[in-house]
């Protein structure tokens, strides 16, 4: 049985960047999907980089970002505003969610793209060596036509295209409730043999990340709990004996091969 584990949405705050460290030097973790966009970037970054990002002990990849969905932090484009004006909302930030910058009507897939390289150039620039490409909040299936332009882009510069690979078995911790660890670590010893992918959103229950509320998430705490619970999960030591007696073997994005690919859609 093969595991590919991403811990996502790296650069949202300090909670969340502490918790994909611990998670991935002590945990099942191997896979960290960047926010270029988010205001804690620079430090998500520079912990990967000190982690092996930019050599093999951790793969990097881009998590396309074009939505902005809590009340706090906030954020918008890599670019200028002026170069982006159909992605923004009133505030200069981008939309709370695809679904809402869909229905503006006048979403500009020449400016979406343009953004998308921005960021990826940004990533590059810290020093992270990007090995795939995917989407926060599923932008690329819900904006018409994006999904078409992120997979070229991919294809460009070489980078795996999360997206094709959404055919794989998904294997996703119970983050919220009760023993989010023993629900991993049974689902991992009565998983069939194959190859599975996990997306987890890691974080320490910090008043920073209790503060946070946005879509989905409108009581406080309830973004804090549940990413508490993805980070205690991956760390369990249950999760990693069920692992051991599995004959689990960890692996990246990289790690695959063409047969586990689908091919895109024609």
């Amino acid at each position: 049985m093969r595991l590919l584990v991403r811990a996502d949405d790296a650069g949202l705050c300090d909670a969340v960047n502490r918790a994909i460290a611990e998670v991935v030097t002590g945990g099942i973790a191997g896979n960290v999907s960047v926010m270029a966009p988010t205001p804690a970037f620079d430090q998500a970054a520079a912990m990967l980089l000190a982690l092996g990002a930019d050599r093999t002990h951790v793969t990097a990849g881009l998590h396309v970002t074009l939505s902005s969905e809590w009340q706090s932090p906030r954020w918008g484009p890599i670019l200028p505003a002026t170069d982006v004006p159909s992605l923004l909302d009133a505030s200069g930030c981008f939309f709370p969610s695809p679904a809402d910058l869909r229905a503006t009507g006048r979403f500009d897939l020449d400016e979406a793209e343009a953004e998308v390289a921005a960021q990826l150039g940004k990533a590059r620039t810290t020093g992270l060596e990007i090995r795939y490409l995917d989407e926060h909040m599923g932008v690329g299936r819900v904006l018409p036509g994006l999904g078409e332009r992120l997979r070229d882009l991919a294809r460009r510069e070489a980078l795996v295209y999360a997206p094709d690979l959404a055919r794989l078995p998904p294997l996703t911790s119970a983050s919220a409730g009760p023993g989010p660890d023993t629900d991993l670590a049974d689902r991992i010893r009565a998983a069939e043999d194959g190859t599975y992918l996990m997306v987890t959103h890691p974080g320490i229950d910090t008043p920073e990340l209790r503060a946070i509320r946005g879509v989905g998430y409108p009581d406080v705490g309830a973004v804090a709990a549940e990413r508490d619970g993805d980070r205690r999960a991956l760390l369990s030591a249950d999760v990693r004996k069920a692992c051991q007696d599995r004959g689990v073997t960890l692996i990246s994005y990289t790690d695959l091969d063409a047969v586990e690919v689908p091919a895109p859609p024609s």
